[in-house]
């Protein structure tokens, strides 16, 4: 029998030297010394009494950040970028027209991940470093309907900020539903999702929320309207996830194990 090969040298399985660094740029960001202590806490099950009781609190925190009263603000898992498909994967369907607005790299992202989603996209463009106005959503939405209008609220590779005030009601003029991209802007400035009439507003924990990567997802109950896509069901993950929160509620809606120990680290941060 041949010799097993010999491991590599023992210090290569050692933990790698990680050093503290200044953190300055749009995420992951700085994390307060609360929340490091808190991914030290003891590990527990999903349904233990202690967790339920986290994420209660929790829910009701969110709701308080992306102000609304939707009791479907949940934090779910992945990164921002899982909250973008679960967004979209919750009010497309194959063949449904929706309009995008690009103005940078995320912009494209989320027509990419419509396209895989088998929508019919359409895009206005703007240069990187500047926004959109009103007008410009009204006459792209009269040119060519759409179901869906989705928006970067705060586009991480140039920092440029969308109003919201009048394009929201642009979009809600035209009867379409209005998908918010707030991963970089949520907690660093004001989104209303109540007052604006915002659908589907989603955004990471990794950025202005000062945590580790996770996800914190809000839909509007507009979107879980029944009917308003003509009785024909959603696709996965979206309103798997909706329909069960929706149904169970925060305390037992737990379809599958949740990122246990950054769900608390998000806890400790909303109460900071």
């Amino acid at each position: 029998m041949a010799d097993r090969a010999e491991p590599d040298r023992a210090i290569d399985f050692l933990p790698l030297p990680m050093t503290s660094r200044m953190l300055l740029g749009p995420g992951p960001d700085m994390v307060h010394p609360r929340v490091m202590a808190a991914m030290m806490a003891p590990l527990v099950g999903h349904l233990d009494p202690d967790f339920l009781r986290v994420m209660d609190g929790t829910v009701h925190l969110l709701r308080y950040v992306f102000e609304t009263e939707n009791k479907l603000t949940i934090p779910i898992s992945g990164t921002g970028s899982a909250g973008m498909e679960a967004a979209l994967a919750a009010v497309t369907e194959p063949g449904d027209p929706i309009l995008i607005r690009v103005n940078g790299y995320f912009g494209l992202r989320i027509a990419e991940m419509a396209r895989r989603e088998g929508a019919d996209v359409a895009t206005i463009e703007r240069p990187w470093d500047e926004v959109f106005t009103a007008d410009e959503i009204s006459d792209a939405l009269r040119s060519r309907p759409a179901r869906v209008v989705a928006i970067v609220h705060g586009e991480t590779s140039t920092g440029a900020l969308q109003r919201l005030d009048d394009v929201a009601c642009a979009v809600h003029d035209a009867d379409a539903l209005l998908i918010l991209d707030a991963v970089s802007s949520l907690a660093g400035v004001p989104i209303r999702v109540d007052e604006l009439g915002i659908d589907v507003c989603y955004s990471g924990t990794q950025k202005c929320l000062g945590c580790s990567p996770g996800l914190a997802l809000s839909r509007s109950v507009r979107v879980l309207r029944p009917g308003w896509r003509d009785g024909r069901p959603a696709s996965e993950p979206g309103t798997w996830i909706s329909r069960s929160s929706a149904n169970t509620g925060a305390r037992s809606g737990h379809i599958t194990t949740p990122p246990l120990s950054r769900s608390i680290t998000l806890s400790t941060w909303l109460s900071v």
